[in-house]
C-alpha cells in the first residue's frame, strides 16, 4: 500500500519548490536547489504526482518498463524535472555528481514533453525527444478525453464510446489519492457512466458500483466544493434507479433526500438537478400515492425544462421526464389539462431527441404510456394506434439486449392489450401476450423485481386475453403467471401486489368454473395481500380490497351467507376509505349498491334496497363525469332500478330501469365478456314491461336479446346456464301473449337445459331455473292436457321451495308457481290434498309480503283460485267467500291499466258464479250481476288477438247465462251463447279454453 501524504501537502510542497526555483533561476540562490530538503520534497512529490496502478506495481513500488505512468500534476512533475536540471547546471553537467539528477531530469522532461513539448527547455527537446519512456497518461487529457467519450455516448448511442470512458475513469480512480481535489468529481462522473452502462446491458454490479461511487464522491467533497450538488445530484440518480429494481425503500427516501440536498446547496439552478429530484419524489409516489410528492415532482420537473437551454442535449429527458409526472397527476386527480400537458411534453421529448440518441427509446416508451392513458380516457382508434406506433418505435431503436429491449417489449405488450380491449382485433392482444411471455423470459436472468413485473404484465394480458376467449389455458397460465410473481417478489408490499392479482386471476376462474376452492384460494390470497399492503400504496390496497369484495360476494352465491356480503360491503368500503381521490371509487360504489341488492334479496329489508339504490345513483353520476365503467355502473343501476319497481309498482322506475340497461348495452363491445349478461338482463326488463303494459313489441324484443345472449356464449360457458333460463321465462311470457306454439316449445327446452346445466350447490341460480322450467312446463300442460307436464312442474316447483334459503325475498314468487301447479293438477284429479297443499303454499306466499308490495293482488288471486276449487270440490262456504273476498282485493289493488287486471276480473266473476251455482249466496242477483260486470270490463280490457281473451270470454258467457236463468231475459241469453262462441274462436287460446267456450 502506498503511503500517500494528503494533497494539501503536496500544494504546499509544490509551492516551496516553485519558490526554489524562482530563487534559482532569479536571483542566482545555489542553496535553493542544493538543499538537501528539497531533494527530499521532490521525492515526495515525485511519488505522489508520478504513479503506477498499485496493482501492477513491482516490489516496494518499482516502475517496470511495460508499466504505464499516470501524471496527476503535469505543472508539478515539470517543477521536479527543473529542479534536477538546475542541480545538474550547478554540479556542472559533465560531473559524476550530476548523472542522477541529469538522469532524473530528461526522464521527467521526456513525460512533461510527452503532453506539453512547449513546457520543455529548449536546450533539451532534442534530447528528450528520443528518451525511452514508459506508456504514461496526464489525468487532466485522461479527465477531457473521457468526457468526450461519454458526451459521444450520450448522443450516438455509441456503447464502445461508453465503454471507453468507463475504463479511462477507472484507470484513473486507481491511481487517484482519495484526497484529490478532481476525486469527487471523477467518482461522480463514473458513477454516472455506470449507471448509463446498467440501462443498456442490465450488469447487477454496474449498478452496485454507481452507488457506491456516487456516495463516495458525495463523502469526498468538502461542503464548499462548487460541484457538490453534481456530486448529489448523480448519487440521486443513481439510487433511484436501484430502487427501481431492488424496490429498497431505504434508496428511495436517499435518493429524493440527495435529490433534495443537490437542488438546495447549488451556487447555480440546474436543470439536471430539478430532473433527478423530480424522478425519485415521482417514484416514491408511485410507492406511497402521497399527492404532496406527485405534486413536488411535477414542480421540480417543470423547473428543470424552465432551466434547460435550448441547446441542452438532456432537454428531452427533462420533457419526457415531466410528462410522466403530469400523466400520474391526470391519472389520479383526472384533470384532462394534466392530460394535455403530459401528451405535449412527451411530444415534445421525442422530436427534440436527434435519431440516434440512447435515450430515444426511452422517450418513444414514455410517449406511448402517457398516450395509453389518452386512449383510455377517450377510446378513441387514433390515440391507440399512436400508443402502439410509439412503442414499436420504441422497441425497434432499443439495444438488442439488457433491460431497456425487455422493457420496450413490455410497452408494446401494454399498448397491444389495450388496443384490443377497444378495438376487438384478437391479434393485438394475441401478439401482446407473445411479447409479454418473452418480457418475462428475456428478463429472468435479470433482478427480482423486473421478473415479477414482467410476470405481473403477462398475468394481466393473459387474463383480457381470456375475457374474450373464455380459454382455460389462459386463466391457469395467467394464475401460474401471478402465482410467479409473488413469488419472486420478496416480502411486504413487493409480494402484496401481485397476491392481490393472483386472487383476482383465481376469482375469474372460479366465476367461469364454479369452482369452490378457486374461491376459496382467492379469497386467502387478497386477505394476505390485504395484510402485506397495509400502510404502503393505497391504490394497491384500495384494488385488493375491491377483489377481496367480489369474491366474498361470489362465496356468497354458493353459501347463501349474509355474513360473506357483510363482509364483501365491508370491503368495498375500505377500498374507497383507503384511497378517496381513485378514479375507480366510481365502480366500488357500484359494488355496494350491487352486494346490498344480493343482500335484499335474502332478507327483503326495505332499507338495503333503499340504499342500494343511493349507491347506485352516485355510481351512475360519477361515470357521467369521467366515463370510467359506464356499461357496469349503469347496469348495476338497472337491476336496482328493477327491483325498486317490482317492489312499489312505479312505473316510472321501471322506464329508468330500462333506459339504463338499453344505454349500459351501448356501451358494451362486441367482444366484451359481460355483453351476454347485459343482453339477457336488458331482454328480461323488457319482459317485465311488457308484462305489465302488455307491450308486444318488448315481448318481441325481449325475446331477440335472450336469444343473443345465449348464442354468444360457448356450450360450456357456466353462466350459460343463467340466460336460458331468463330465455325460456320471455319465451313462456310471449306464449301468453301471442299464443304461439313453438314458444312454448321453445321455453321447456332452454328451461330444462338450463336446469340441467346448474349444481344444486348453486342454490341461488338453481332455485330460479327451476321455477322458470315449472312454469313452462305447466303452460305447456295448460295446451296440451299432458298431465305428465304437469306432473313434472309440480316437482320442479317443489324443488325450487325446498331449496329456497329461509326468508328469500322471492320466496312468495316461487310458492305461487307450486300453488298454481297444485291447484291445475286437482281441477285435472280431484285430489283434495293437491288441492290443500296449494292453499297452503298461496297462504305462505302470501304472508312473505310487505303490506304494500306490488305483488300482493297476485298473491290474493292465485289464493283465491285454489280456495274456490276446494269450495268446489269440498262444499266449504268459508272457502267460497274467501275466495270472493281475496279476488275483490286483487282487482282493487291493481291499477287500471295493469294486464293482470282482466285476468283478476275473470276469475273474480268465475268465484261470484260458483258461489252462486252452490246456492250459497247472499244476494244471487247480485253476485251474477256483479260476475257479468266484472266479466265485461275484462273482455273490454284485452286486444281482441289476446290468448287470454278467449277465457274472459267464456267466463263472460257463463255469467250472462247465469243471469238469463234468473231474470228470463233474452238479450242475456243471445249475448251470452255470442260470447261463448266468440271465445271458441280465437285461435290463439288454449285448446281446452276454446272447447270449455265450444260444449
Amino acid at each position: 500500500m502506498r503511503d500517500d501524504i494528503g494533497w494539501a501537502e503536496v500544494e504546499r510542497l509544490a509551492g516551496r519548490l516553485v519558490d526554489r526555483l524562482a530563487s534559482f533561476w532569479n536571483g542566482g540562490s545555489q542553496d535553493a536547489v542544493m538543499d538537501p530538503a528539497a531533494l527530499v520534497e521532490a521525492d515526495k512529490l515525485r511519488a505522489t504526482v508520478l504513479r503506477v496502478q498499485e496493482e501492477t506495481a513491482g516490489p516496494q513500488g518499482t516502475v517496470g518498463p511495460e508499466q504505464p505512468l499516470y501524471i496527476l500534476d503535469l505543472s508539478t512533475l515539470q517543477a521536479i524535472a527543473l529542479l534536477h536540471y538546475a542541480r545538474c547546471l550547478v554540479l556542472g553537467p559533465e560531473t559524476e555528481a550530476a548523472v542522477p539528477d541529469a538522469r532524473l531530469a530528461l526522464g521527467l522532461f521526456a513525460l512533461v514533453g510527452r503532453f506539453a513539448p512547449e513546457e520543455v527547455p529548449e536546450q533539451l527537446r532534442e534530447t528528450v525527444a528520443v528518451v525511452d519512456i514508459p506508456v504514461a497518461h496526464d489525468l487532466q487529457t485522461m479527465a477531457l478525453d473521457a468526457a468526450g467519450l461519454y458526451g459521444r455516448w450520450q448522443t450516438t448511442g455509441d456503447t464502445g464510446s461508453l465503454e471507453a470512458a468507463i475504463s479511462l475513469w477507472r484507470d484513473a480512480r486507481s491511481v487517484l489519492p482519495a484526497s484529490h481535489p478532481g476525486h469527487p468529481m471523477l467518482l461522480s462522473n463514473l458513477c454516472g457512466a455506470l449507471r448509463a452502462r446498467y440501462t443498456v446491458h442490465g450488469i447487477e454490479p454496474d449498478l452496485e458500483e454507481a452507488a457506491e461511487v456516487g456516495r463516495r464522491a458525495v463523502r469526498l467533497a468538502p461542503a464548499d466544493d462548487p460541484d457538490r450538488a453534481m456530486y448529489l445530484a448523480n448519487l440521486s440518480g443513481a439510487l433511484s434507479l436501484r430502487y427501481a429494481v431492488h424496490q429498497a425503500r431505504a434508496d428511495l427516501d436517499d435518493a429524493v433526500d440527495t435529490g433534495v440536498e443537490s437542488v438546495r446547496v447549488a451556487r447555480e439552478p440546474h436543470a439536471l438537478f430539478h430532473s433527478n429530484t423530480g424522478l425519485a419524489l415521482l417514484a416514491r409516489y408511485e410507492r406511497d400515492a402521497a399527492l404532496e410528492d406527485l405534486e413536488a415532482a411535477a414542480d421540480a420537473l417543470r423547473l428543470a425544462v424552465r432551466r434547460a437551454t435550448p441547446d441542452d442535449p438532456q432537454r428531452a429527458m427533462y420533457l419526457s421526464n415531466l410528462g410522466l409526472a403530469l400523466d400520474q397527476r391526470f391519472i389520479r386527480l383526472g384533470d384532462p389539462a394534466d392530460l394535455d400537458a403530459a401528451v405535449d411534453a412527451a411530444t415534445r421529448a421525442v422530436a427534440d431527441c436527434p435519431t440516434g440518441n440512447p435515450g430515444r427509446h426511452g422517450f418513444l416508451a414514455n410517449l406511448s404510456g402517457v398516450l395509453r392513458s389518452k386512449a383510455e380516457r377517450s377510446g378513441a382508434a387514433a390515440d391507440l394506434n399512436a400508443a402502439v406506433d410509439a412503442a414499436r418505435q420504441a422497441l425497434a431503436t432499443a439495444p438488442v439486449t439488457g433491460p431497456s429491449r425487455t422493457a420496450r417489449l413490455g410497452a408494446l405488450g401494454l399498448a397491444l392489450r389495450l388496443r384490443s380491449r377497444s378495438l376487438d382485433d384478437p391479434r393485438d392482444i394475441d401478439e401482446s401476450v407473445d411479447l409479454l411471455r418473452q418480457a418475462a423470459r428475456d428478463g429472468g436472468d435479470g433482478t427480482r423485481s423486473l421478473r415479477g413485473k414482467h410476470l405481473y404484465d403477462l398475468c394481466r394480458a393473459l387474463l383480457t386475453r381470456f375475457g374474450h376467449t373464455g380459454d382455460p389455458a389462459d386463466v391457469d397460465g395467467a394464475i401460474e403467471a401471478a402465482r410467479r410473481s409473488a413469488e419472486v417478489g420478496g416480502g411486504g408490499s413487493d409480494r402484496g401486489v401481485p397476491l392481490s392479482l393472483l386472487g383476482e386471476a383465481l376469482g375469474a376462474r372460479s366465476q367461469r368454473t364454479g369452482s369452490a376452492a378457486d374461491t376459496e384460494a382467492a379469497i386467502a390470497a387478497l386477505e394476505e395481500a390485504r395484510t402485506l399492503l397495509a400502510g404502503f400504496h393505497p391504490g394497491a390496497l384500495s384494488k385488493c380490497l375491491s377483489e377481496l369484495g367480489l369474491a366474498l360476494a361470489r362465496r356468497f352465491d354458493r353459501t347463501s351467507s349474509l355474513a360473506d356480503l357483510d363482509e364483501a360491503i365491508g370491503a368495498f368500503r375500505e377500498a374507497i376509505e383507503v384511497d378517496p381521490d381513485d378514479r375507480e371509487r366510481t365502480i366500488d360504489e357500484s359494488h355496494i349498491g350491487a352486494v346490498l341488492m344480493q343482500r335484499f334479496s335474502l332478507t327483503a329489508d326495505p332499507d338495503d334496497l333503499a340504499e342500494a339504490v343511493r349507491w347506485n345513483r352516485r355510481a351512475a353520476q360519477r361515470t357521467a363525469a369521467d366515463g370510467r365503467h359506464t356499461s357496469q355502473v349503469l347496469f348495476n343501476l338497472g337491476r336496482t332500478l328493477q327491483t325498486a319497481y317490482e317492489r312499489s309498482g312505479d312505473l316510472t322506475l321501471l322506464d329508468e330501469a330500462v333506459r339504463h340497461f338499453e344505454e349500459a348495452q351501448r356501451a358494451t363491445r362486441p367482444s366484451d365478456p359481460q355483453r351476454a349478461k347485459q343482453l339477457s338482463n336488458l331482454g328480461a326488463v323488457l319482459r317485465v314491461r311488457a308484462e305489465r303494459l302488455g307491450s308486444g313489441a318488448d315481448l318481441d324484443r325481449s325475446v331477440e336479446l335472450s336469444r343473443q345472449a345465449v348464442a354468444v356464449l360457448p356450450e360450456d360457458h357456466p353462466e350459460r346456464a343463467i340466460y336460458l333460463s331468463n330465455l325460456s321465462a320471455v319465451l313462456s311470457a310471449r306464449y301468453l301473449r301471442s299464443g304461439i306454439q313453438q314458444d312454448l316449445e321453445d321455453s321447456v327446452r332452454a328451461g330444462r337445459e338450463s336446469v340441467g346445466a346448474t349444481s344444486p350447490a348453486d342454490a341461488s341460480a338453481h332455485v330460479v331455473h327451476l321455477t322458470n322450467l315449472g312454469v313452462a312446463l305447466r303452460r305447456r300442460y295448460e295446451w296440451s292436457g299432458a298431465l305428465a307436464d304437469l306432473d313434472e312442474a309440480i316437482e320442479t316447483s317443489r324443488a325450487a321451495v325446498r331449496a329456497l334459503p329461509t326468508g328469500h325475498v322471492d320466496g312468495a314468487l316461487h310458492l305461487t308457481n307450486l300453488s298454481v301447479a297444485l291447484t291445475s293438477r286437482h281441477r285435472r284429479t280431484g285430489a283434495l290434498a293437491d288441492l290443500d297443499e296449494a292453499i297452503e303454499a298461496s297462504r305462505a306466499a302470501f304472508r312473505a309480503l310487505p303490506d304494500d308490495h306490488p305483488q300482493r293482488a297476485t298473491q290474493l288471486s292465485n289464493l283465491a283460485l285454489a280456495l274456490r276449487r276446494r269450495y268446489k270440490s269440498a262444499g266449504r262456504r268459508s272457502d267460497g267467500d274467501e275466495a270472493v273476498s281475496c279476488l275483490r282485493q286483487a282487482a282493487h289493488l291493481c291499477p287500471e291499466d295493469h294486464p293482470q287486471r282482466p285476468t283478476y276480473l275473470a276469475n273474480l266473476a268465475m268465484a261470484l258464479l260458483t258461489r252462486y251455482a252452490k246456492e250459497d249466496s247472499p244476494d244471487e242477483a247480485a253476485d251474477v250481476d256483479e260476475a257479468v260486470q266484472a266479466a265485461r270490463t275484462a273482455v273490454g280490457l284485452l286486444p281482441d288477438d289476446h290468448p287470454q281473451r278467449a277465457m274472459c270470454l267464456s267466463n263472460l258467457g257463463s255469467a250472462l247465462l247465469s243471469r238469463c236463468s234468473l231474470s228470463g231475459d233474452p238479450r242475456d241469453l243471445a249475448a251470452g251463447f255470442d260470447a261463448l262462441r266468440r271465445a271458441s274462436g280465437i285461435d290463439t287460446a288454449p285448446a281446452a279454453v276454446r272447447f270449455r267456450a265450444a260444449r
